[in-house]
């Protein structure tokens, strides 16, 4: 076995910035969850899986130890490979493929720094004969002031395991969640990833201490009801689906009433290559300044 050495070229003193960054835990969780699907959803990864016979599903768990106060973020997507380590601990430098969700090179690391002092990286790729792992230390890296980081191997793995464990194991007092965050999580990345896990490509678990729960976006019901002006009418779903350009961009989707008001699930889900990028509490809601006429 031998070591790697992964050279820090964004310079120890930036990674402690990253704590000051006015972020949230469920954006930054799911900055993880985008790396697992890229990795799973890539060609090679998706040959291999049919290759060995294993049906491609990705799981990917986010476990919360209240006691430890720790958060490990565990997947079975198809590890980071030896040759990808450099681009891949290295801020902002994007991946080969950039039509993904993992796309800018910069979240997984933005969000391990903002949430701990001190986080691990285990991970084996297909094709590869042994388990890696590469330890950030915040404090020893700026002790030292290091410019590198190592790979080190850990013991020997069959060439076609695959998956990665990140875990977070000095968390910041002010970003271990807690309290309505744990909440706030659960709805949220449910909803960021409802047509991953609606498709059957994704099942990813939340176990936040005390309870795990299989994160399934409860849709609210669309309203159903014969129009106002012909109440003998058969009722109709209040439902159009919509498709037009703007600016190069093809847009397409669905507005319809919800069969029950709500100001809190109200308002324009906004959807990336399959991944809600405004919703929930987020969700767009035009105003005067959009529209002449009065929408909300």
């Amino acid at each position: 076995m031998s070591n790697k050495k992964i050279n820090i070229q964004a310079g120890p003193g930036v990674y402690r910035h990253f704590r000051y960054q006015s972020l949230d835990a469920w954006t930054c969780l799911g900055e993880y969850v985008d790396n697992s699907l890229g990795s799973f959803l890539d060609k090679k990864t998706q040959k291999n899986l049919v290759r060995i016979g294993e049906t491609p599903h990705l799981n990917v768990s986010i476990t919360r130890d209240k006691l430890k106060r720790t958060i490990l973020i565990k997947d079975n997507a198809g590890g980071i490979h030896n040759d990808d380590l450099d681009r891949a601990l290295k801020i902002g430098d994007r991946p080969k493929d950039a039509t993904g969700l993992n796309e800018f090179g910069i979240g997984m690391k933005m969000s391990s720094f903002w949430f701990s002092n001190k986080w691990t990286i285990t991970t084996t790729a297909f094709g590869e004969p042994f388990v890696k792992q590469i330890i950030f230390d915040v404090d020893d890296i700026e002790a030292r002031e290091l410019d590198h980081v190592e790979s080190i191997e850990l013991y020997s793995a069959g060439m076609d395991e695959h998956y990665t464990h990140i875990e977070l194991e000095i968390m910041y007092p002010e970003h271990f969640p807690g309290g309505t965050t744990l909440k706030k999580i659960n709805e949220h990345l449910s909803s960021m990833y409802r047509r991953f896990t609606k498709d059957k490509k994704l099942t990813l678990i939340f176990d936040d201490g005390t309870q795990s729960n299989d994160l399934i976006y409860d849709h609210p019901e669309i309203l159903n009801m014969s129009y106002v002006d012909d109440l003998d009418a058969p009722p109709e779903e209040w439902k159009v689906d919509i498709n037009f350009n703007y600016e190069d961009k093809e847009i397409n989707g669905w507005i319809g009433l919800l069969e029950k008001p709500s100001g809190v699930r109200s308002g324009f889900t906004l959807l990336r290559r399959g991944r809600v990028i405004e919703g929930q509490d987020r969700a767009w809601k035009p105003d005067s300044s959009d529209s002449d006429s009065f929408i909300f």
